[in-house]
Formats: structure tokens, sequence, C-alpha cells
């Protein structure tokens, strides 16, 4: 705009397209994540991680001590409750020390077999021991070539927002049971 000083009169309009000061957050959800590079922007863009609170790391202990008295009871009643063996028990909690935000794991490949001591070839079948336990999401379900995203039940292990730490892990393993749930009736 510009005004003639003497007069204070305005003598030409310049109009310009408004520009917000400061770009609008960049908005990343956690079922979006398809690759390495996904789960750095989520937990930089949507994650203030000094808020985040981690699982209780005893949960998968007791768990796993509940199944192993069940085992030494032999009772009827127990019969249906699931077990989880030594090796299961190690290879859980091998996982549940690299999961970065709820109960996700997104790694590469190889970073994963160098974390749980095994080549690449037998990676698929040192997850499957622990199949009951974990959700595994590969290049044939959008995952980048070369990663690999899993999910662990999220009574094992879970990392939220201390506020809504209770609510979250509650509904995650609602979420994770509802399939099986459903399935039975």
């Amino acid at each position: 705009m510009l005004v003639d000083e003497s007069t204070g009169e305005i003598l030409t309009y310049e109009s310009l397209p408004y520009k917000h000061g400061e770009d609008f957050p960049k908005t990343v959800f956690l079922s979006d994540v398809r690759s390495v590079d996904d789960m750095e922007d989520f937990m930089k863009h949507m994650v203030d991680k000094r808020k985040i609170r981690g699982s209780n790391t005893n949960d998968l202990l007791h768990f796993f001590e509940s199944c192993l008295g069940h085992k030494v009871l032999k009772h009827g009643l127990f019969g249906h409750i699931e077990g989880m063996s030594v090796p299961q028990y190690r290879l859980l909690d091998s996982l549940g020390k690299i999961v970065q935000y709820k109960n996700v794991i997104m790694t590469t490949r190889k970073d994963l077999c160098s974390h749980l001591k095994c080549r690449d070839d037998n990676l698929m079948k040192k997850l499957r021991l622990v199949d009951p336990y974990i959700k595994i999401y590969t290049q044939d379900a959008g995952i980048r070539k070369g990663e690999i995203k899993i999910l662990i039940n999220p009574k094992f292990f879970y990392i939220y927002d201390y506020d809504l730490y209770d609510l979250s892990r509650n509904e995650a393993v609602k979420e994770w049971y509802g399939g099986l749930i459903r399935a039975k009736t």
C-alpha cells in the first residue's frame, strides 16, 4: 500500500496472498508407517519423547511364570491356558527391547537379524517360534523391501504417553484379541 505522507491519502493498494507464519505440523498415523523412514517421521512429528512411558518390564515375565505354574499344576481347570516355552520367552524379551512406540517394531531385516543373532534366511523361522504373540508385516503387506514391521502383543510390551497409557493399552489389547473372540463365536 502506498500512502502520501503529507496528506495521509492512500494512493494504491498492493494485495499479496496470505502466507501463514508457521507451517502446520505434518500428520502421520502409525498405521500408515511402511518403512523405517516413515517411523522416524512419525516419532519426530507425532511423539513427545519426554512424555512416553514404557511397559512394566515384568509383564512378560509374569505371564511366563504363570504359564509354568499352570503346567506344574496339571489341573483340568488350566488345560485351556496357553503355554510359553523358555525359548519363546527369551525371543519375546529380546524383541521387546527394540519396541519403538506402542507395540510396534519397524526395522530393517539386517538390523533385526543382528539383534536376534541369526541369519536373514532363518529370520522368519525364528520369528515363527513366537507366532501367537506377534504379527509380522513384510513386503507382501506393503512394507518397503528389506524392512519388516512387527507388532508384539500389547500385554507384554507397550510404550505410550503417560497421560493416556492405561486407556490406550487396554484398547490395544482389546483390538489384539478382538479377532480371536469374534472367531470363536
